[in-house]
């Protein structure tokens, strides 16, 4: 009798052999002599990967001619990201358990190019999901390699364990005690900008990428190359700033954006009006007055 497979291990296994014998593979093709720089084999991988990914759910009809079945790029492309949280997770079982059947339903009436995936066991299923993903993690990853990197950074990049880059030592704050233009007075100018434009204050993650984009600075990500806003201190920033605090703008930040933007008055310049009436009005809240 055959013992019954452990799908929850079956999926990170199935997804660890595909990435490493991608990775065995690539690694194999970059230390192939040739008069290719390496850079250029990366791009020749790349597309390879590229290609590999595409036909998971296609199907060759005759000759060149290919289509794509229905059910496993919705399961593949959509539904799988879209109902589980990271690749390992969650028990793969308990999504194929909750969608699976309601999925394969959902596509009984389409006409299938690849009508046996339909028709798959949970192994063969499990099987499926995780080479696309592992296919996808490792173009994803190949996709971060940059010119400019050097061998062992190529090799870390495109490795099963993943590259985090060194982090840069961050500048002393001690080192200069009597700095004026800070990051807070930064988003605190904005805000006064943006709310004079009569912007949406409830999209606060607009209003967080919009001031990353002023700040010429990335928005912190994962190793999949996937933003993670809440590791953003701006966008920390901005949720205290556009939340319901009254107390978020303290007399002594308001005291130093005003002649800021009084240097900026012209005689018709209504939205600047607006800008320093509002933070008058602000600064008769804060325990720091204008003449104070």
């Amino acid at each position: 009798m055959k013992n019954k497979i452990n799908l929850d291990t079956l999926y990170p296994q199935e997804f660890d052999n595909i990435y490493r014998e991608l990775e065995t593979s690539t690694i194999k093709k970059l230390n192939e002599k040739s008069n290719s720089t390496l850079f250029y084999k990366l791009e020749k991988v790349l597309e390879e990967v590229q290609e590999r990914l595409h036909l998971i759910t296609m199907v060759r009809k005759s000759g060149t001619e290919w289509d794509a079945d229905e059910f496993t790029r919705y399961l593949l492309e959509t539904h799988f990201d879209n109902n589980t949280t990271e690749f390992l997770e969650d028990p793969i079982t308990s999504y194929m358990e909750k969608y699976l059947e309601v999925l394969k339903d959902q596509f009984k009436n389409t006409k299938p190019f690849i009508p046996q995936n339909r028709k798959l066991d949970g192994e063969q299923i499990v099987k499926l999901i995780a080479r696309h993903k592992a296919t996808g993690l490792f173009l994803k990853r190949l996709g971060s390699i940059r010119r400019e990197d050097s061998i062992e950074i190529y090799l870390k990049k495109i490795s099963r364990e993943g590259y985090t880059p060194p982090k840069v030592a961050e500048k002393s704050k001690s080192a200069n005690l009597s700095i004026e233009y800070t990051e807070n007075r930064q988003i605190l100018a904005i805000y006064y900008i943006l709310d004079n434009l009569k912007i949406n204050k409830n999209s606060k993650v607009n209003i967080a990428r919009f001031i990353h984009l002023l700040a010429a600075e990335d928005i912190p990500k994962n190793e999949d190359g996937k933003e993670i806003l809440d590791n953003s201190r701006i966008y920390q920033k901005v949720k205290s700033l556009w939340g319901k605090n009254e107390d978020r703008k303290s007399g002594k930040e308001l005291l130093f954006l005003k002649p800021i933007f009084e240097n900026l008055l012209k005689s018709d310049s209504n939205g600047i009006k607006d800008i320093l009436n509002a933070i008058d009005k602000d600064l008769a809240k804060s325990s720091i007055k204008k003449n104070g």
